[in-house]
């Protein structure tokens, strides 16, 4: 029994990575999944902190991304939602 179970996994396995976007798409998402686990490390400010005096920046160097009506930092804040986005999915 576990030799048919084997023999399934490797099957599929072999199907999956014959089709190229298929793991085409695991890699991106997998890279996705890196990047927004490591949202607090990779994070240049805290997503919640307002600024107003820095308020709807163009993108610059400082602000990557540049920043909202509030001076939140645009990058910041898509890396934590990408975080909350990723657990409904697998909710």
């Amino acid at each position: 029994m576990s030799e048919r179970r084997e023999g399934f996994f490797w099957q599929a396995s072999r199907r999956f990575v014959r089709h190229r976007m298929a793991v085409v798409g695991l890699i991106i998402l997998g890279l996705l999944s890196l990047i927004v686990l490591l949202a607090p490390a990779l994070a240049p400010f805290d997503p919640r902190t307002q600024t107003m005096s820095e308020r709807l920046q163009r993108p610059s160097l400082h602000h990557p991304l540049g920043t909202d009506q509030f001076g939140r930092d645009l990058l910041s804040r898509i890396l934590y939602g990408g975080r909350l986005s990723m657990v409904v999915g697998f909710i």
